[in-house]
């Protein structure tokens, strides 16, 4: 298996959006895998905006995504912010 480190130092804010990612190849597949951090003191609605950028400039048709991490959302109240999230995850075919 061989990696890309992906760097992301222009949308990295700290506590805001903390995130980092790698390109991982293997021999049938290629994957991108991200680690992302929100504070739960921060906006999640900015959190949103770095994410979706982040999103449009990773986003690849035959690349698997995977995104891991403390978003600090919760999910079991209906919220602008879970409308948000849902929205940008369709967009990008991520479940």
């Amino acid at each position: 298996m061989t990696y890309q480190v992906i760097e992301l130092n222009k949308l990295y804010k700290e506590k805001v959006f903390e995130i980092s990612a790698v390109k991982l190849n293997t021999f049938s597949t290629k994957t991108t895998l991200c680690c992302v951090y929100r504070s739960p003191s921060e906006n999640p609605h900015y959190f949103l905006e770095l994410l979706e950028k982040t999103l449009k400039l990773l986003y690849q048709p035959n690349v698997y995504l995977v995104i891991c991490g403390d978003l600090n959302i919760n999910f079991l109240v209906d919220s602008s912010v879970n409308q948000n999230l849902e929205s940008i995850k369709k967009t990008f075919n991520l479940t």
